[in-house]
């Protein structure tokens, strides 16, 4: 795999941090958390939680508002400027800037989970393996892991293709956003995104707002296997925020774990 492959390429950096929020508007972050917790235990018996990849901290806040006050709440992310959005979003939950490969955690949760597409940005297999390790060693003994990811079969289907969106908020904010697969290796389900967002600065100019993401499509055995080598064992499987079996429709599914 070459080096323009890998997971250190994604920045999410400080300008594209300010427009996370407005591209990402409508996602029903709340009925996500929900969901989670229904594969998890109820509310009131999780009382540690750990996010791997909180970003700007949108799904720790909802986990934030269904747990008791007293809980503990961890958010881990790579970009510094997506830590200091979850840092203001959510001040009492602890939000440490790092790679979810190095981070080790200094005591256990009740459920650890890891959304939004997160192991997608993961595209070495090494890695995807430390990833899981992390999981496994973030766990208490009767804690529950759910991970999403993009689906392999559904990849299979439709590759990804060029898309164009505008965005407009109630508070005023707008762009227009351009994604384009400028890489697609249909073999090992790898795709480099020529992301280009186009925020209106004053009459007829814009400034443009570009990152590439590099992103690779898993299947659900893919996943369970590299699991079960890690301390993992698969609970179950379904196509994201639903009870749904996965099928090549899915464009997302969602996996639990327990530990061995």
């Amino acid at each position: 795999m070459s080096e323009d492959f890998s997971s250190a390429h994604v920045s999410f950096g400080n300008s594209y941090s300010k427009i996370y929020d407005l591209v990402y508007a409508s996602k029903p972050y709340l009925s996500e958390v929900e969901f989670i917790f229904s594969l998890s235990k109820p509310p009131p018996e999780v009382t540690s939680v750990l996010d791997l990849g909180c970003g700007s901290g949108r799904h720790l806040e909802c986990a934030v508002e269904l747990m008791a006050s007293e809980g503990r709440t961890v958010g881990v992310d790579l970009s510094p400027d997506m830590c200091r959005l979850a840092e203001d979003r959510v001040p009492d939950s602890t939000i440490i800037c790092s790679a979810i490969q190095d981070y080790s955690a200094a005591a256990q949760f009740d459920l650890v989970y890891s959304v939004f597409h997160v192991i997608n940005y993961i595209t070495a297999e090494v890695e995807v393996s430390h990833f899981f390790t992390t999981i496994a060693r973030s766990l208490k003994d009767d804690g529950v892991a759910i991970i999403d990811f993009w689906n392999r079969a559904a990849w299979n289907l439709t590759p990804p293709s060029v898309r164009v969106r505008k965005f407009d908020d109630r508070n005023g904010g707008k762009l227009i956003r351009c994604v384009v697969p400028a890489f697609i290796d249909l073999q090992l389900g790898l795709v480099s995104l020529e992301i280009d967002n186009f925020v209106p600065i004053g009459q007829g100019e814009y400034e443009n707002i570009s990152e590439t993401h590099v992103m690779r499509a898993y299947s659900a055995l893919e996943l369970s296997l590299i699991a079960e080598q890690n301390g993992l064992t698969v609970t179950g499987v379904g196509a994201w925020n639903s009870q749904n079996p996965l099928t090549p429709n899915d464009w997302a599914g969602w996996m639990s774990f327990v530990l061995k």
